[in-house]
Formats: C-alpha cells, sequence, structure tokens
C-alpha cells in the first residue's frame, strides 16, 4: 500500500526538522529515506546513529506533484475555502468605534 514516511530529528538549537518519503510501498519509502541520508549532512548521522524517530502512515493514494493536490493530501485550508467562513448578518448594524468615548 502506498506509504508516507516521516522522519523526525531535533536539532541542537531544540527545533525538530522533518523529512518525508511518499512511495508505493514502504519499502521503497524506507529506500528512499537511507539514500537521501547517504546524500545529506545532517540527516545521515543521525539517522544512522539512531537519534530520529520514524512514523510511517499508510495512504490510500499519492498526490501528484502540483501544489493544490499536495495541499490537499496535507489536509492544509486553502485560499478558495473562504466559503466556509460565516457572512455578516445584513440586518446588524455593524458597532461603530469610539461610542463610549462621547459622553457628554
Amino acid at each position: 500500500m502506498a506509504t508516507a514516511l516521516y522522519s523526525f530529528r531535533k536539532q541542537s538549537n531544540g527545533r525538530i526538522m522533518f523529512h518525508g518519503f511518499l512511495a508505493g510501498n514502504a519499502d521503497q519509502a524506507t529506500k528512499d529515506m537511507e539514500a537521501h541520508a547517504n546524500a545529506c549532512p545532517q540527516f545521515g548521522p543521525a539517522l544512522k546513529a539512531g537519534s530520529t524517530l520514524e512514523i510511517e502512515v499508510e495512504v490510500d493514494e499519492l498526490p501528484e506533484f502540483e501544489e493544490e493536490s499536495l495541499e490537499e493530501f496535507l489536509e492544509l485550508d486553502s485560499d478558495d475555502d473562504d466559503d466556509d467562513e460565516p457572512e455578516e448578518d445584513e440586518d446588524e448594524e455593524p458597532e461603530e468605534e469610539g461610542d463610549e468615548d462621547e459622553q457628554g
């Protein structure tokens, strides 16, 4: 099954960095992670030292390499989702700022 493999590493400054690998199956995701570790001077030693945490997630399908597909995969709200916000009631008059200050 398609797999998302996330590998997390705590940096010396306390922040967390992660690498993600999307592949058709878990074995391929692991191979991709190991290949990246061989080329990445910070991630590679951390992975080899066992100072990373990996989380493997089975996914129904992999996203396309386009922003909208990746945002959907990551379950991010896009700017097009403004329709979900409640609209102001047209019958209500907006509150005016400064009414409190105008005491004769």
